[in-house]
């Protein structure tokens, strides 16, 4: 009979209203860190994405840094960054500079076009002379 006694007690206490409330508070902090930790998680993977991406650009700007220093390894790689910077030419050669002259042309006769009868006429005398 004590046996039975003693199961009333506790199912008396863990169906009363002070079990419950307790419950209830653990079950709060759990769901709390649970919702904490699914937050951090989602930073990380939003991080671990942007990371991946920039060691995708780094490893690419790694590559071509590596094909720019081999071209500047050989003599005609040197030669161009060397003319390219500093403008420099070997003895003997001399530089070319082609300017066009359509832009010009224009510009004359535009302003032609935009002179007076007077002084159009006073040029083409003053051309004469």
């Amino acid at each position: 009979m004590r046996k039975f006694q003693d199961r009333r007690k506790f199912r008396k206490f863990v169906f009363s209203s002070l079990s419950f409330m307790v419950l209830l508070i653990i079950s709060g902090f759990l769901i709390n860190a649970t919702f904490k930790v699914y937050i951090k998680n989602n930073n990380a993977v939003g991080k671990n994405s942007a990371v991946k991406m920039q060691i995708a650009e780094l490893e690419k700007r790694k590559s071509e840094l590596e094909a720019e220093l081999k071209r500047l390894q050989t003599q005609s790689g040197i030669e161009e960054e060397i003319r390219g910077k500093f403008n420099m030419q070997k003895p003997g050669e001399r530089v070319l500079t082609i300017v066009e002259n359509e832009s010009e042309d224009v510009n004359l006769n535009n302003n032609q076009e935009n002179k007076s009868f007077f002084s159009n006429v006073w040029t083409a005398i003053t051309n004469l002379w």
